[in-house]
């Protein structure tokens, strides 16, 4: 079909030259759908060789059992000739360069090996022209060489051609579109070694439709320069006076368009669904990385409570979202704060012991968790170490009260006070005070009297103490106060030693007052540096998604509050990402107008159908669009596109 309605004529010479026998061949094959025209030279150093004819039959062998014109196709005919040529049982190695031109009427592909040539002409013109695979065209290329390929002593030095045992590699060319009037001419180095270039194009031009003059013109030119060394010359030239135009084309055309419409929309369908899905995944990893910044937070905090809440969470969210590595190391923080909060539990309730060890727990798996609140472990270590002191020095000065050694047990009662007080155990303090107060009692029993003087002393005590407690100098009032107190138990002044428990109790009560309010200020300061953080963290997030409007407001807000905090490092920090959301703000709002007026620019040339301008200022939309963030905005410049290309093939009827 395609054969009979195409125009393709073909002439050929080949001759012996100088020679005495011809080792050239040329020869063709036009099926319906394909055509394939072969031209080889054997390379021997006999007089007569199959090399070039064997090669040209195995070629056109190979293409008649499998007619086509890919890569692969003429790879396999090439490769296949080679093959047989070089399992061949003749007395000499067959070898031959060739050039093979595969067409379907409308199209061409040519492949070479060796220093056979090919060119082409289109209107009076040289198109194409084929390389040789030798030492001399190298040289030639890289600049090496300013003789000629033709007058080289390299031009028959090759690295590829048939009959070649180790790495064949032939060229093959990209596929070459067909006109009418096109000339292909091949020829073999009798020609080229003899003819120039410029000499042959020159033949072509002014070529008719018929190819056996332009052939038998260049056979006498070659021919007139009597060379004394002439080898053996073939040429063939292939007059494409009509190729192919598929009648289906058009319609075949329009198909494509509008798989490719469809291919487009169900791409960016899809690829809209899986970005959503990477976007929705990388946000949950960024509020899991907020969450434990947070939970770092409060553990700086000494919020533990508050810590462990955020670290369950993170481990939750770490699991869900595959993140081995990351959940593993949270895992390790939870396992350290949750021992922590229970030696915090325990310590409340006065259980010292359970305290220490789980404090001792915390430690050991604290060195697994970047040292995760090694330092308040070690505090709360020491606290519940010392406590525990405490209440064994009390213990020893009741067993030295009910054996009778008073100064014993009022020494262990004021270790036991004393040690207390450094620690800040109010309970143990309370209880050792208790102690004296009961030591005293006995003493006071022993005395049996009461001295007047004593008595000025105690209330003269008493009186200070309740002027150091009215000035905020607690231990000195306790101090006073405890003095008075032995002074009335020593005296038995039931009286004195009720005021100076009076004063005792408003000194714990101030006392307890204070560290509330210490506490206090502790937990509002957590807290207020955790919101801060959240801010800042949904700063970040809204910066990363492009939403830098958000961005800024986020980030003016955490910086007043680490200001408020005077947490400067923060603050300056917060300060720099903000100084950068300020200026992408900017950049993208000016990238956004420049996107919107190359969009109206594209809509209006679209609706005036100048589609070649349109489709250019709407590329322009949906590049300024990606860059500004604004997918959904390129997505809808994808869509124009795809309709402007659409109207431009409907538009353009049969194709060129």
């Amino acid at each position: 079909m395609r054969k009979s309605n195409s125009d393709f004529r073909t002439a050929f010479v080949s001759e012996t030259g100088s020679q005495l026998v011809n080792n050239d061949y040329f020869a063709f094959v036009e099926l319906d759908d394909y055509a394939c025209y072969v031209i080889a030279s054997g390379i021997t150093d006999f007089k007569e060789s199959q090399g070039a004819k064997r090669a040209v039959e195995n070629i056109l062998l190979s293409f008649q059992e499998q007619p086509g014109m890919s890569k692969m196709a003429l790879k396999r005919y090439l490769q296949d000739a080679n093959d047989r040529l070089v399992a061949s049982a003749s007395r000499e190695k067959l070898r031959a360069s060739v050039v093979v031109v595969v067409t379907d009427y409308e199209k061409m592909r040519y492949a070479s090996a060796g220093n056979a040539r090919l060119r082409m002409y289109r209107q009076g013109r040289m198109k194409i022209q084929s390389k040789d695979q030798s030492l001399a065209q190298d040289l030639v290329d890289q600049g090496k060489s300013v003789t000629t390929v033709a007058k080289s002593r390299e031009r028959n030095n090759l690295y590829a051609y048939l009959g070649k045992r180790d790495d064949f590699t032939p060229f093959i060319s990209p596929q070459l579109k067909l006109m009418d009037a096109d000339i292909i001419s091949l020829y073999t180095e009798g020609i080229w070694e003899n003819v120039d270039e410029g000499e042959l194009d020159d033949v072509f031009v002014d070529a008719t439709n018929e190819p056996q003059e332009s052939v038998d013109y260049v056979e006498e030119l070659l021919l007139s320069r009597q060379p004394q060394d002439l080898r053996n010359y073939t040429m063939a030239a292939i007059f494409v006076n009509r190729v192919f135009s598929d009648p289906e084309r058009a319609r075949k055309r329009r198909r494509r368009i509008r798989l490719a419409i469809a291919a487009a929309v169900l791409f960016l369908m899809v690829g809209g669904f899986f970005f959503y899905r990477y976007h929705a995944h990388q946000t949950a990893v960024r509020e899991m990385y907020a969450q434990e910044r947070r939970m770092l937070a409060y553990c700086s905090a000494e919020n533990f409570v508050r810590a462990q809440k955020e670290c369950d969470d993170c481990v939750q969210k770490a699991t869900k979202l595959e993140e081995t590595a990351e959940a593993e190391k949270l895992e390790a923080y939870q396992q350290t704060i949750d021992a922590i909060v229970q030696g915090d539990d325990a310590f409340r309730d006065k259980d010292f012991e359970t305290a220490y060890d789980r404090f001792q727990s915390a430690k050991e798996l604290s060195r697994q968790s970047d040292m995760l609140g090694s330092d308040y472990i070690d505090h709360r270590i020491h606290q519940s170490g010392e406590h525990l002191s405490v209440d064994d020095l009390i213990s020893l000065g009741d067993h030295a009260l009910e054996s009778g050694d008073l100064d014993k047990a009022e020494d262990y009662y004021f270790q036991a006070r004393d040690k207390a007080e450094w620690q800040h155990y109010a309970e143990g303090k309370k209880r050792a005070i208790e102690a004296l107060n009961k030591l005293y009692d006995a003493k006071a029993k022993q005395l049996g009297k009461q001295d007047e003087a004593s008595k000025a002393l105690m209330q003269a005590a008493i009186s200070k103490g309740d002027s150091l407690l009215s000035a905020g100098d607690y231990k000195g009032a306790e101090a006073a106060y405890l003095e008075a107190r032995r002074m009335a138990a020593q005296l038995g002044d039931k009286g004195g030693r009720d005021q100076s428990m009076s004063g005792l109790e408003s000194l714990h009560k101030a006392q307890g007052e204070a560290e509330q309010a210490m506490q206090k200020k502790a937990d509002d300061y957590a807290n207020a540096f955790g919101a801060a953080a959240v801010i800042e963290t949904n700063g970040d997030r809204a910066a990363g998604s492009g939403n830098y409007s958000e961005a800024v407001a986020c980030y003016n807000s955490a910086y007043a509050k680490y200001t408020a905090l005077r947490e400067y490092g923060e603050a300056n920090n917060v300060s720099d990402k903000l100084a950068s959301a300020q200026a992408n703000l900017q950049s993208q709002l000016e990238t956004q107008a420049t996107a919107k007026s190359y969009e109206d620019q594209a809509r209006n040339l679209y609706a005036a159908h100048d589609y070649d301008n349109a489709k250019q200022a709407a590329e322009q939309a949906k590049a300024a669009y990606q860059q500004a963030g604004n997918s959904q905005k390129a997505s809808e410049m994808d869509t124009l596109l795809a309709s402007i290309a659409a109207d431009t093939a409907i538009a353009a009827g049969l194709p060129q």
